[in-house]
């Protein structure tokens, strides 16, 4: 008769905890490039905490219902941590945000005119040169993430872009 109230007792643990357990499920251990990035976990959870430092020091906090977020603001490039909290806290896990410079450059129809557009996830500092061993530096163009803009070129035009600080 005890063993089978301890058998009881411990079946019943083992379904409180399935039932009020949660696990982070993605972004896990991972490189990925998007700054706003949508989190999934199995179980209840009514917070996702995220933070660059694993002591969550500095922790955005948002409020979540389901099993998938995705926050609001965006978060900066390198490596972040990330946990849930519910009835019970889980495992803390993390992963890093890649910066993606990505310079797409077409033609506008009008003879002389291209269109300069960012399709990466930070903002670009482009240099536009006219001469061959970029010697003449003719133009600076800030491009914010998806954003484009049509300039004049030459037949030795040259761009070089970076990310902008």
């Amino acid at each position: 008769m005890k063993s089978l109230a301890i058998l009881a007792l411990i079946i019943l643990i083992v379904l409180l905890t399935s039932l009020v357990s949660v696990t982070p499920i993605s972004p896990k251990d991972t490189e990925i490039t998007k700054v706003q990035p949508t989190f999934s976990w199995s179980g209840k959870a009514d917070y996702l905490v995220i933070d660059d430092n694993p002591e969550f020091s500095s922790p955005i906090v948002e409020k979540v219902s389901g099993s998938e977020h995705t926050i609001q603001n965006s978060l900066t490039f390198g490596t972040h941590y990330w946990k849930l909290k519910g009835i019970v806290t889980s495992k803390t896990s993390q992963f890093t945000i890649n910066s993606v410079v990505d310079l797409e450059i077409s033609k506008t129809g009008d003879e002389g005119k291209i269109i300069l557009a960012n399709s990466g996830n930070s903002a670009l500092k482009i240099f536009h040169y006219e001469s061959r061993g970029l010697s003449k530096l003719t133009g600076l163009h800030s491009l914010k993430i998806n954003e484009s803009k049509i300039v004049r070129i030459n037949s030795k035009s040259i761009f070089v872009a970076r990310q902008d600080e």
